[in-house]
Order: C-alpha cells, then structure tokens, then sequence
C-alpha cells in the first residue's frame, strides 16, 4: 500500500519540477522540448495511478474498517 503512495509522490515531484523549471529556465529549444517530453510522459502516468486507486478498494470509505487493522 506504502510503495503506490511513494510512486504517485515521485511522478508528482517531477511533474512538479519540469512544470518548475520552464518557468525558471530561459526559453532554450532543447530544454524546452525535454521538459515536455517528462510532462507528456508523467501526466497519464498521473492519471492511470489515480484511476488505479479510486478502482481499488483502499480508497472507497465504505471498505475502510480501522478496527481490522489493529
């Protein structure tokens, strides 16, 4: 359950950092073009994780029973 957390947190520090970086970054076409192709390929990876969790039973409140895992 921890290493799904770790990954999302990951791909969302990178996002973070490109979308970071070419705010910060002068307009150089290479810098650029990479900074995209880490945006392209972290967005859906995003979004296949969340569709992943709200699919899975950790997320849905109704399965959650906090006594089970005492």
């Amino acid at each position: 359950m921890i290493l799904p957390v770790l990954f999302l947190l990951g791909v969302i520090a990178i996002v973070a950092y490109a979308i970071w970086d070419i705010m910060h970054t002068e307009f150089k076409h290479h810098r650029r073009r990479q900074d995209f192709i880490v945006l392209v390929s972290g967005v859906p990876l995003l979004g296949s994780l969340i569709y992943f969790f709200i699919k899975s039973d950790h997320i849905k409140p109704a399965s959650f029973n906090p006594y089970k895992y005492k």
